[in-house]
This record gives C-alpha cells, structure tokens and sequence, in this order.
C-alpha cells in the first residue's frame, strides 16, 4: 500500500495504561494494553488529535512518582 493511500484509511488514536498515545489503523487490532481515544478519523486529523492532547509525554508513573 502506497504511503499516501495508508494516511487516507481511517485511523484511531490508542492509549495506554501510562496515558501513551498513538495511531492505530481502524481496522488492526489492537495491541494488549491499549484502547481506543475519541473516534476514528483521518491519519493527519490523529496526529493533530493527539498535538492538543497529549502535552507531557512523559508515562504516567514518572509523571506521577511511581516509576522512579
């Protein structure tokens, strides 16, 4: 599939226990320990998504003292 068909196909924004974000394609499932944020929507619209969303990219147990 050619890079700019992938970007079209509808994609999720997935997340985590330690509140990691990513993109998932609509259609894969997903890995253990993530679920899915929001609805499906455009690759680009993820990204943006996740832009506005995910501000401290640090996990969830360093953020909150847990992980050392």
């Amino acid at each position: 599939m050619q890079k700019d068909n992938y970007r079209e196909l509808r994609h999720n924004v997935v997340q985590n226990l330690e509140e990691q974000m990513s993109v998932w394609p609509e259609n894969m499932k997903l890995p253990d320990g993530w679920y899915v944020v929001g609805v499906a929507m455009k690759y680009q619209e993820c990204l943006d998504y996740i832009e506005t969303q995910w501000l401290d990219i640090r996990p969830l147990s360093q953020r909150s003292g847990i992980g050392g």
